[in-house]
């Protein structure tokens, strides 16, 4: 299982190498615990390191009921000819808050306890840390003209930037989700 794991998040990585944006909305209804989760997947930013190394900010709503929060995941994936080094991975969960700025204002982000998920497949690495956001900081983060973010990890940090997509698939999550349920809220009213 471990193989084909490897397999997927290669064959994923190299076709996320060459689109930045990548727009693909999922929903998950788990009748069993009664929760809808919705997000978005792929949205690869822009990247200042070495080596293949990718960065994702991924939005998700969770519904249960009339209560509604909200996630960014962040995920981290890099790719090795050749074997792992200790110094060489990031480690997020031992690097400290996630570190926004949105047209030069700091956002600062403590990730969820016990959101987080490492995993070493051959060829690679794997992280994702979960962090509970409100609504408005999807729309924070689509209106803005610049958004940077610095993703700590115990060796070493990454800056990672928004392009022109990312701030599309931002702006679209908030409209298409985010308002979309405000909107169902109001009308009930």
């Amino acid at each position: 299982m471990n193989k084909l794991r490897a397999l997927f998040l290669l064959i994923a990585f190299i076709t996320s190498s060459n689109s930045f944006g990548g727009y693909e909305y999922k929903v998950d209804d788990d009748k069993f615990e009664g929760t809808k989760t919705e997000w978005i997947e792929g949205n690869r930013l822009d990247c200042s390191t070495k080596g293949d190394v990718r960065i994702f900010f991924q939005p998700k709503k969770i519904s249960k009921g009339k209560t509604i929060v909200y996630k960014l995941k962040l995920g981290y994936i890099s790719v090795s000819n050749g074997e792992y080094y200790q110094a060489e991975w990031l480690f997020i969960n031992q690097g400290g808050p996630l570190k926004i700025l949105a047209d030069g204002k700091k956002i600062t982000l403590n990730p969820d306890p016990g959101s987080y998920h490492e995993e070493v497949f051959n060829g690679g690495l794997e992280e994702e840390v979960q962090y509970s956001v409100p609504a408005k900081f999807f729309e924070k983060l689509a209106l803005a003209n610049a958004v940077e973010a610095k993703i700590s990890g115990e060796h070493y940090y990454l800056v990672a930037t928004f392009n022109k997509d990312n701030h599309k698939n931002f702006d679209r999550f908030y409209q298409e989700v985010v308002l979309s349920q405000k909107y169902q809220e109001n009308k009930t009213k």
